[in-house]
């Protein structure tokens, strides 16, 4: 077994920014395809890499850079600026979230375009790429799934407890924000939302949540 080839691998992983796929690594490596998944295997069953299944690619990231990549936004912290909030502007926190959602993505995307170009370089459906952001960003507990109808319309389905119930309202608001300006930087077209459905669960603060997206 090649251990400096195994750790290069990992160096690799480490060095990018949301993961890469077998064909990234084998390329940046001048190693063949099959090499690369032999040594992903060993590092999946050593726990150092986990592995993403989006559309027809997989991409592996790290398990080190997985959890820092996490917490990154706290979700307490979240909660509870969430919270707060309410607190100082009541109803109209609704609507600050969502802004906050569409502002806080361009500002990312302009402080750290990095990450942008590297999902460009995926060449991934966008609806594919907001899957791997709310699989990298949402905690483990939250069941978080994206249903690609067509090119143009998808349905992101979360299911878990998010905050308490005022909160959990302003952090779907701000989710849609986020979702709409990601979805439009890349695209260069306007996206709305079709159908939506937000329930909470009897006897604890879980919600199913269900938003349709689409692509005009």
């Amino acid at each position: 077994m090649d251990v400096s080839l195994k750790q290069r691998i990992l160096d690799v992983l480490n060095n990018s920014n949301i993961g890469l796929t077998v064909s990234e690594i084998a390329r940046s490596l001048g190693i063949s395809r099959p090499t690369v998944y032999k040594y992903l295997s060993e590092l999946k069953a050593e726990g150092k890499i986990k592995e993403f299944s989006v559309g027809a690619y997989r991409i592996y990231v790290p398990i080190n850079k997985f959890e820092s990549t996490r917490r990154l936004i706290s979700k307490k912290l979240l909660c509870a600026l969430a919270h707060a909030a309410v607190e100082v502007f009541g109803e109209e926190s609704i609507n600050i979230g969502y802004r906050l959602g569409v502002t806080l993505v361009k500002s990312f995307f302009t402080l750290y375009g990095v990450h942008e170009k590297q999902l460009k370089r995926l060449k991934l459906n966008v609806f594919e790429q907001v899957r791997v952001i709310l699989q990298l960003f949402l905690e483990e507990e939250l069941i978080t799934d994206v249903i690609i109808l067509d090119d143009n319309r998808c349905v992101i389905k979360i299911e878990g407890q998010i905050c308490p119930e005022k909160a959990t309202m302003i952090i779907i608001q701000f989710l849609k924000g986020a979702i709409k300006k990601f979805v439009e930087l890349m695209t260069m077209r306007s996206l709305e939302f079709g159908a939506e459905r937000i329930i909470r669960k009897e006897g604890d603060d879980s919600f199913e949540v269900t938003l349709e997206l689409i692509l005009k």
